[in-house]
């Protein structure tokens, strides 16, 4: 949870502000474990799939806007999508 907020932190601060719900949203799908993405190409679909999540939920749909939680879900869905 550390290296999460850290890393939204550095990516709001010193590469573009706009991306730091993105950065979180993807460091909180990152943090699943190596039997649900045990290799890189695996780690890269993830990647598609959380952001696609996070794009039509969030900055297309404005889901849930004013509750908390939206982009943690919205990563759980990518997570949960890729489970077998």
């Amino acid at each position: 949870v550390l290296a999460s907020s850290a890393i939204t932190l550095l990516t709001s601060t010193c590469i573009d502000r706009r991306l730091g719900q993105a950065a979180l949203c993807g460091s909180l799908a990152g943090m699943s474990g190596m039997h649900l993405v045990p290799n890189l190409s695996m780690t890269a679909l993830l990647g598609v799939a959380t952001t696609a999540s996070y794009e039509v939920l969030i900055r297309i749909n404005n889901f849930c806007s004013g509750i908390g939680g939206r982009i943690g879900v919205s990563a759980f869905l990518a997570t949960s999508a890729m489970a077998k």
